[in-house]
């Protein structure tokens, strides 16, 4: 028998916000919020990110102490 696929953080979520009457999610629920966090929180399980204290972010070298590549194309528009 083949096993049923896991699915992500956020597709529960989407399961769990839809109305069982209509199938859509409800207005005014949280929804965008909760999603976003899913999503992060999926992203950290799969060690894809990770939040670094202000400490370690200084002797690792922080990701604002650079420019990134994008930065300048969207100044120089």
């Amino acid at each position: 028998m083949k096993e049923k696929p896991e699915l992500f953080l956020h597709e529960e979520v989407t399961l769990l916000a839809l109305s069982d009457d209509e199938g859509r999610i409800e207005t005014g629920s949280w929804y965008s919020q909760v999603v976003a966090g899913a999503v992060l929180a999926e992203l950290m399980r799969r060690k894809h990110v990770r939040i670094q204290s202000v400490t370690e972010a200084k002797s690792t070298g922080s990701l604002f102490d650079r420019k990134p590549n994008w930065w300048s194309l969207i100044l120089n528009r």
